[in-house]
């Protein structure tokens, strides 16, 4: 398993306007003496992804709603994460995938209400789309982002389409790439991405983002082939995370586009699944360390655990199972009509054959790390404009 990890800090000097205005018109000063650094990961080779480390903005207006948010925001910060669906361009399931007015909404209308947002499937393949949601978001606040290496033409794939933003300090942060996947996932370089993230002078976050290994059968069947794949990326996260985690007592949240179907399906499609499917149960396992057996899914294949760790996640939680009770669906949904009979929720950026599928592939998974002074909860399934579901919480400090 090849695994390339991407450390180290490099500061170089970068201005930051006096002066900022959002969307809405109103104005914001940003005082001099705050005015600090760009901080850049940096590695071996000659990518590097950005953090825009700009200081917190001070307001020049006492509007009471502002300052209430404000306050909401230091002591329950709002997550989000969600699969943006912005491919490269010329890539698109149906007849078009609205790509430049689903940027726009998701500036307008998702930016706003959030603080951490971890997102899947935003490629700067060869277009311009991700600058231009990165300006956005600098404009909003999010002064703070880690993003997957950029990859041009000559290198035979894209980049990760990984990204996290932040309007709280980034005090650290590293990224990895998978080895290349199968099918059409080989065309993109796949990994995570972590960043520690300052929540006030004693509190941390450590947050990290992935998408992993798709399953192309049709109804998100597995086969040993993508399973195979996914699990090595699983244990390559889980790998990630103890290298970045394991010496320290911050929280852990891992937020990401699994492509694993936790759901069972062993009842009707209008039935919560509660019971966990076999792909889940192995992921869960080697994101845990406890490891799993590829026999499970190819009677062909030793008997033997595979990708267990010294170091053990063992109270890693899946907090929309926890806080529903049940593996909500966030991709393939459906509605039912007055009449009672069950029609696709999206028809426009589905693809046909994963209509109506009910599948529960989103996750936002936390761990403690033994620090009882952070938790998580009001997890929501958020029907955003795109062919997956997000998921947002709140974190309590």
């Amino acid at each position: 398993m090849s695994i390339l990890v991407k450390k180290g800090i490099k500061l170089t000097e970068h201005s930051i306007p006096s002066r900022m205005t959002e969307s809405d018109g109103r104005s914001f000063e940003v005082s001099p003496l705050l005015n600090e650094e760009r901080v850049s990961i940096t590695s071996s080779e000659e990518e590097e992804a950005d953090i825009l480390a700009a200081p917190p903005a001070i307001c020049s207006h006492n509007e009471k709603d502002q300052v209430t948010s404000m306050q909401q925001t230091a002591t329950a910060p709002r997550l989000l994460t969600f699969n943006m669906f912005m491919r490269p361009p010329g890539i698109k399931n149906n007849k078009d995938d609205f790509k430049n007015e689903r940027l726009e909404y998701i500036v307008q209308n998702i930016l706003p209400h959030y603080d951490i947002i971890t997102i899947q499937e935003a490629f700067a393949y060869a277009n311009r789309r991700i600058d231009t949601l990165l300006s956005a978001a600098f404009a909003q606040g999010f002064y703070y982002h880690v993003a997957s290496a950029r990859h041009y033409p000559w290198h035979l794939a894209g980049d990760g389409g990984l990204l996290i933003l932040s309007r709280f300090p980034i005090k650290k942060s590293n990224r990895i790439e998978f080895s290349r996947g199968v099918h059409s996932d080989w065309l993109s370089f796949k990994g995570a991405l972590h960043a520690l993230i300052e929540l006030n002078p004693t509190q941390h976050i450590h947050v990290y983002t992935t998408h992993t290994q798709a399953s192309y059968d049709n109804a998100g069947a597995i086969n040993f082939d993508d399973t195979k794949v996914r699990l090595s990326q699983f244990a390559a996260v889980h790998q990630f995370i103890s290298d970045t985690a394991k010496d320290d007592t911050h929280p852990i949240l891992l937020m990401g586009d699994l492509n694993v179907d936790a759901a069972a399906h062993d009842d009707a499609i209008d039935q919560p699944s509660r019971h966990n499917s076999l792909a889940y149960t192995m992921m869960m396992d080697v994101l845990t360390g406890k490891g799993t057996r590829l026999d499970l899914i190819d009677n062909k294949t030793s008997s033997e655990t595979v990708y267990a760790s010294d170091w053990k996640l063992n109270d890693l939680t899946d907090i929309a199972y926890k806080t529903y009770g049940y593996h909500p669906i966030t991709f393939g949904d459906y509605k039912k009509l007055d009449n009672g009979s069950l029609v696709p929720a999206e028809t426009i950026l589905t693809s046909h054959n994963q209509l109506m599928t009910a599948q529960s592939i989103d996750r936002l998974l936390w761990s403690s790390n033994n620090n009882k002074n952070i938790s998580i909860g009001n997890l929501t399934v958020e029907p955003f404009f795109a062919n997956h579901y997000g998921l947002s919480a709140l974190l309590h400090i």
